[in-house]
């Protein structure tokens, strides 16, 4: 877990994109398989349900890096 944690500290921006990226792909097939939307719907509410995912993750890498400088 250690080493992970490191290459997240060191790379914030890298790992943030990748977990929207990786949550807008999910939410997008998930929402394709189970709503019978338009894909511009589907992928208006991809981005909404990532964008939290991304505020979370922004949360939690600023918290990291207060408790890294105590």
């Amino acid at each position: 877990m250690a080493p992970l944690q490191a290459w997240v500290t060191e790379h914030k921006l890298t790992s943030i994109g990748a977990l929207w990226a990786t949550a807008v792909g999910a939410s997008f097939a998930y929402n394709g398989a189970r709503t019978p939307l338009k894909p511009s719907l589907r992928l208006i509410h991809a981005r909404m349900q990532c964008t939290s995912i991304d505020i979370g993750s922004v949360v939690r890498c600023h918290n990291a890096s207060l408790l890294q400088q105590d």
